[in-house]
């Protein structure tokens, strides 16, 4: 199909093609995977629940929060739930 503009040039109805490059999967460290895992085993003592945790864009995202939280952060909820759980 061609669109035709009053001086006479033709323009094909064809959109650009767009390259799109794969991203490589990038692992999570050790280290903050074993912070996750502590978070989850805290909070699993606590609630009765695993909650879902994502990293996403340097943050860690847990399910129910709205802001994401760093490693450090991480740690003191951590702490926190495990003076709770007693």
């Amino acid at each position: 199909m061609h669109i035709e503009i009053d001086c006479d040039v033709s323009i094909p109805n064809e959109a650009p093609r767009i390259i799109q490059r794969k991203r490589k999967a990038v692992g999570i460290p050790a280290a903050l995977k074993t912070c996750v895992q502590a978070f989850k085993d805290a909070y699993k003592i606590v609630y009765g629940v695993t909650p879902e945790v994502t990293v996403r864009d340097g943050y860690i995202r847990i399910k129910g929060q709205e802001y994401g939280v760093t490693r450090e952060r991480l740690r003191e909820m951590t702490t926190q739930l495990k003076w709770r759980a007693g």
